[in-house]
């Protein structure tokens, strides 16, 4: 069992695969969307929830098209960040180390949430 992280904990790589899908909107959400190969018949849906980067990280679009292509599912990403993503400074297939933006973006309101929801000290 694990007891920390260690540096490749926050790094990777963002993927250079061609994304299969599309981009409309469902119920009023941005959502990448990505079927089956022509001709197969969807066992069911799956909204992917992606994660703090969004619905346009080519990481995500990629998973959600291997679930579409080898699963043979209909696959939507939807936009529940409202188009507010962390300043991301790397290219498709570069090493990413992209923690350090992310925690600037993402720490900000958390503080706030914290500052807010604290008791009362006194």
């Amino acid at each position: 069992m694990s007891t920390g992280t260690c540096p490749d904990c926050f790094s990777g790589t963002i993927s250079i695969s061609t994304p299969t899908g599309t981009v409309t909107t469902i119920h009023g959400l941005p959502t990448y969307v990505t079927a089956p190969e022509d001709g197969v018949k969807p066992k069911g849906l799956i909204v992917f929830i992606a994660d703090a980067f969004g619905y346009t990280l080519p990481n995500n679009q990629a998973l959600a098209d291997q679930y579409a292509k080898k699963g043979g599912f209909l696959v939507y990403v939807p936009d529940f960040m409202g188009g507010k993503l962390p300043v991301l400074t790397h290219e498709r297939g570069s090493s990413s180390r992209c923690y350090p933006q992310a925690m600037q973006w993402m720490l900000p309101p958390c503080n706030s949430w914290k500052r807010s929801s604290s008791p009362p000290r006194g």
